[in-house]
């Protein structure tokens, strides 16, 4: 194996090695990650919050005997291998995580761990030191050291996993989004599936994600390499994700005492749903935009089976907010509210008013001028 040295931000080096080879056959233990988007949702809905970073979180991981041998590299001076855990394994992200859950398991009402990110989180100050203080000593007596100087302590809101939170309230990092108004067109399929990646990362910010980016998907389709084709259409749909991310609407959490609704629609080419809440002064509060592209096959559909899909796809997509809730849905679809509420003589309407019985829910009809965040998610159509 060869091996490289990469400065850091803070002029640190990391070793890295090209464990390609190996990781080719390797079996990778099976291991669920957290859903970051619930981790996020989860802390940010706490009035303190805490971040800890493990010092070199791999590194605090030792080898097996038997397994050092493969993790070998070579150096002018000789041949070494790992004590610990090296960045680069294929099968390194389950077990740690798995460690990870098994130190904190007796404190996660207020802790979640993803990968080595810590963040602990409470509704009250005193509360905030006891379950730091409880964090911390697990922590030590598990052999784990944190990184102080990456640590963030006792904060109204702060940065995790690539999300601004704190307070209710959610919103992308400022820094992402800093590098996101700097990207360049891509050039390739390669560089479209990371622009692709980034702002999918961020969906749940963006109304009509899955419409703004259909051209630029449909740009990596056939060949999985090469250079693009690009017009119009394309810049078009480039600049949209581009100015939707920038000017992304900071969502807020679930209040479980509240009713919810769920705001869906379609058009030709997508469907979209918008999860939100009133506050006091009557105003919605967005908790999440949820949309997607329908593919050829959907596109045939008749309106009302449009319609009624976007109301299917908005509470599987919100489920684990919506089961055992009331809630209402909001459409501009005026039949779709008879139908429902009647039996559907189609046998796909049927079905999909089957799974919707999972669920609690009356339906509102809402003209499309009045409707105009879900409006928004289906028909900004692309020509």
């Amino acid at each position: 194996m060869c091996n490289v040295c990469v400065a850091k931000k803070d002029a640190s080096i990391r070793m890295c090695i090209d464990y390609r080879a190996l990781n080719a056959v390797t079996k990778v233990p099976n291991y669920p990650m957290k859903d970051t988007q619930e981790l996020i949702f989860t802390a940010g809905m706490a009035q303190w919050l805490s971040c800890l970073d493990l010092l070199k979180g791999y590194y605090q991981i030792k080898m097996h005997d038997e397994n050092r041998v493969l993790t070998a590299f070579s150096t002018d001076i000789g041949v070494y291998q790992w004590k610990v855990m090296p960045f680069g394994l294929s099968g390194a992200s389950g077990p740690f995580q798995k460690i990870m859950n098994n130190v904190l398991r007796s404190h996660s009402s207020y802790v979640q761990a993803y990968i080595d990110d810590i963040i602990v989180y409470s509704k009250t100050w005193d509360g905030h030191l006891i379950h730091l203080r409880n964090v911390l000593q697990e922590l030590e007596n598990a052999g784990f050291s944190v990184k102080l100087r990456k640590c963030t302590f006792a904060a109204k809101e702060l940065q995790f996993l690539g999300h601004k939170i704190g307070g209710g309230k959610y919103a992308p990092d400022e820094e992402k989004i800093a590098a996101i108004k700097r990207l360049e067109r891509p050039k390739t399929k390669k560089d479209v599936r990371s622009v692709l990646g980034l702002m999918g990362f961020y969906r749940s910010y963006i109304p009509n994600c899955a419409e703004f980016a259909t051209p630029l998907t449909e740009l990596t389709k056939g060949k999985k390499s090469g250079e693009v084709k690009w017009g119009k259409r394309e810049e078009e749909s480039f600049c949209r994700l581009k100015k939707a991310l920038c000017e992304a609407t900071a969502l807020n959490a679930p209040d479980f005492d509240k009713p919810f609704e769920i705001h869906a629609d379609a058009s030709d080419y997508a469907v979209g749903c918008c999860l939100t809440q009133k506050d006091e002064k009557g105003n919605y509060r967005p908790i999440a935009f949820v949309s997607q592209k329908f593919n050829k096959t959907q596109r045939n559909w008749a309106t009302i089976e449009k319609e009624a899909y976007a109301i299917l796809f908005g509470f599987k997509k919100f489920d684990k907010w919506l089961y055992g809730t009331i809630v209402e849905i909001v459409t501009d679809h005026i039949p779709l509210k008879y139908l429902i509420e009647k039996t559907p003589k189609s046998p796909k309407l049927t079905r999909w008013t089957l799974a919707l019985q999972r669920w609690s829910y009356k339906i509102t009809h809402r003209p499309g001028i009045l409707n105009q965040d879900a409006d928004a998610l289906s028909r900004l159509q692309t020509k």
